[in-house]
């Protein structure tokens, strides 16, 4: 008798997209051949994408993965199938599938900022070092004792706006900015990074009583005095006539 065993005869797996940090799913390899044995062995490329193994025999386990690179890694697993039919053992033709690691999201952080009552903010562009795909961010901030600001928002820059404190001490708004990544039709959520804006109190002094006295005789000195809590004032004046 002449035997002759099948050519191809493995399902090829899915590919995957994950976010760095993310667990990948398990792959179970299978046949598509009817009565025969198949065992597997594999192998990947590129060491960018790591918490994966290298190579490996048998289905392929969940993982978690990490790219610490600016742009998306993909590595490309080749899979080697050994088929048993009647106590004969051969090499199928190898199959390939690719996973894909999104990078570290990661974003500039932006500066303080400190500003008077009724003075402008310094417009923010938000801003990554990432290569490849496309960043969004979303912000919110705390403290709505400063006036006009907003207190959520999205897109790639916080515009300037004329700051309002009309309390009697120092404000300051914490600013939670987090950037969203999107490649390969996955996107992956970075780390918020935050930073501050202070607003100084406006005008903050008491008024002086005014004075009337005789010719030749003194006034009652005056001290200035602010109404302002926790600041330190220092005051300069002129007068007419």
């Amino acid at each position: 008798t002449v035997t002759v065993n099948p050519g191809v005869g493995m399902e090829v797996p899915d590919d995957q997209v994950v976010c760095h940090g993310t667990a990948i799913e398990p792959v179970a390899f299978k046949t598509t051949l009817e009565g025969v044995e198949a065992s597997y062995r594999w192998e990947r490329d590129n060491e960018a994408i790591e918490g994966l193994q290298m190579f490996g025999e048998g289905d392929m386990a969940g993982c978690v993965c990490y790219n610490t690179t600016q742009t998306a890694q993909t590595t490309v697993v080749t899979v080697h199938p050994t088929y048993t039919v009647g106590g004969e053992s051969f090499e199928g033709a190898p199959v390939t599938f690719r996973i894909t690691v999104n990078p570290n999201v990661s974003m500039n952080v932006p500066k303080n900022q400190v500003v008077c009552h009724g003075a402008s903010t310094e417009p923010i562009a938000f801003g990554t070092t990432l290569g490849d795909g496309a960043v969004g961010y979303t912000w919110e901030r705390t403290n709505d004792a400063i006036e006009v600001m907003p207190m959520w928002g999205e897109g790639d820059a916080m515009p300037g706006f004329v700051a309002e404190n009309n309390t009697l001490s120092s404000q300051t708004t914490t600013i939670a900015v987090t950037p969203t990544y999107t490649n390969n039709g996955v996107s992956c959520q970075g780390s918020p990074v935050s930073f501050t804006v202070t607003v100084n109190p406006g005008v903050g002094m008491e008024v002086p009583d005014d004075q009337v006295v005789c010719h030749g005789t003194a006034i009652e000195p005056v001290a200035f005095e602010t109404t302002l809590e926790g600041v330190e004032a220092s005051y300069r004046w002129e007068r007419d006539n």
